[in-house]
């Protein structure tokens, strides 16, 4: 058996752990309740992010395409794997929690 190179395309929600705030480097996202390093290639898109154009806040996930590079040994090891955002179709925010009543135990006082 020789070496070779899977390629899965796909699209899915991924939450992000970490943005890279400032340069094309590695984001950390939680996919499969792991968190795994991905790099955005949708340079419009990040381009935005960093204009301050989008918004992204703690809890968000990203609509994402992306493309998954599983590279096997000859012997059917997993070698590396790299995940890439080839595009962003949105951004999904975590549901609001709605306000305790007023008087309830924990509510807070206006």
């Amino acid at each position: 058996m020789k070496p070779n190179t899977i390629i899965n395309r796909g699209r899915e929600w991924l939450k992000v752990r970490s943005p890279d705030m400032v340069g094309a480097a590695q984001w950390r996202v939680l996919r499969a309740a792991r968190t795994v390093p991905v790099a955005i290639l949708h340079t419009e898109w990040l381009r935005a992010y960093h204009q301050r154009e989008v918004a992204l806040l703690p809890g968000d996930a990203l609509d994402a395409e992306f493309e998954e590079s599983i590279a096997y040994d000859a012997d059917g090891n997993e070698l590396s794997r790299r995940l890439a955002v080839i595009r962003v179709h949105g951004i999904k925010s975590p549901p609001r929690q709605m306000p305790l009543p007023s008087g309830a135990p924990g509510a807070l006082e206006p």
